[in-house]
């Protein structure tokens, strides 16, 4: 049970440090700037790109280190967007209602107003739980072939700026062998983010480029980006996503690109309490899968709308990382999440 009591004690000290700290004086003026993606180019540019480039997502950044890999506390404060268009802290009063036993600083924003409940909240728990080499070990799964993410930019030729772009984003099971990275790897679909005919479920129909950087606009639909936790994939639903991905000169590769979203707490928490068994010493105790899951519900910081109301309770949990990406293909079959084994972990 070596898991639940780190769990139990993590969020003891969070408690203690919230409680101890003198709070601020109540300020809800909002003076910004906010944090957003790159604007429209002012000037519209018709896509002269031969075709849609896909990208296959070699390392991610969670918020555990810098993009320089340097890991400092409070990282996950520069990864993501501004969501919902205003600067929150722990004593404002113009944000939805935190779940109950939720610390009021789950409504602090990041950098000019980023929004990135996950990094805040949920990702100290996830280090305390699986290591403190979590991040570590998910892109060390993604150098092996056993998963990535997939981000489609629709388009871009040689130029800096266009409008009319499309693009998608969905997920990718193992390879057969381990990853090129130079663009001849065809990673099978994850069926999850796919439709029957292979179709990407989310996909962004209102996407630019501006100065080398394409934005996706807000896309539409919902899908899941995947996680792995000790070899088995946990599938995160994901809603009102963005991504910003900066071109290289030649497009063949993405670097310091950018996730931003909001994840449905009710949802995660089920998909996440439904897989513990496989993924935690002690999974199969009723107490602690409640206390964990709990804790997801206690990481809502913002409506599912991507807004703000204090007449509503929060049902969102916004989310920022980062990735850097390399031109792949994609093979013309889908395949199941493995889910793991039905047994109870019961050792490291």
């Amino acid at each position: 049970m070596r898991s639940m009591a780190l769990l139990f004690a993590s969020l003891a000290s969070f408690s203690f440090a919230c409680s101890a700290a003198a709070p601020p004086a109540p300020v809800d003026v909002d003076l910004g700037p906010h944090h957003e993606p790159p604007a429209p180019p002012a000037v519209a540019h018709v896509p002269d790109g031969a075709r849609p480039a896909l990208f296959a997502i070699q390392k991610l950044y969670l918020g555990d280190t810098e993009w320089d890999g340097r890991a400092t506390v409070g990282a996950w404060r520069g990864f993501g967007y501004d969501i919902d268009h205003r600067i929150t802290s722990r004593t404002s009063t113009n944000a939805c209602r935190l779940a109950v036993g939720a610390s009021k600083s789950t409504h602090t924003d990041g950098v000019d107003g980023i929004d990135n409940s996950f990094g805040e909240n949920l990702l100290p728990l996830l280090l305390t739980t699986f290591g403190e080499d979590f991040a570590r070990v998910a892109n060390q799964e993604i150098a092996d072939g056993h998963f990535t993410n997939l981000v489609e930019v629709g388009s871009v030729g040689a130029g800096a700026s266009y409008t009319g772009l499309s693009g998608a984003f969905f997920g990718a099971g193992a390879l057969a062998a381990t990853p090129t990275w130079n663009g001849d790897d065809k990673w099978p679909l994850l069926r999850s983010t796919v439709d029957t005919a292979l179709a990407p479920k989310l996909r962004f129909d209102a996407a630019y480029a501006t100065e080398r950087v394409w934005v996706s606009g807000e896309g539409t639909g919902q899908t899941y980006l995947h996680l792995p936790f000790r070899g088995t994939l946990v599938p995160i639903p994901i809603t009102h996503v963005v991504v910003t991905a900066p071109l290289s000169a030649d497009g063949r590769s993405i670097t310091h690109g950018v996730l931003s979203a909001i994840i449905p707490a009710d949802e995660a928490a089920r998909i996440f309490g439904a897989m513990l068994p496989a993924i935690s010493v002690g999974g199969c105790d009723s107490k602690f899968r409640d206390e964990a899951t709990q804790l997801i519900l206690q990481a809502a910081d913002i409506l599912l709308d991507g807004t703000q109301d204090p007449e509503r309770a929060c049902d969102g949990i916004s989310i920022g990382i980062g990735f850097d990406a390399v031109v792949a293909a994609r093979a013309d079959q889908s395949v199941d999440v493995a889910t793991g084994s039905s047994t109870c972990l019961t050792h490291k």
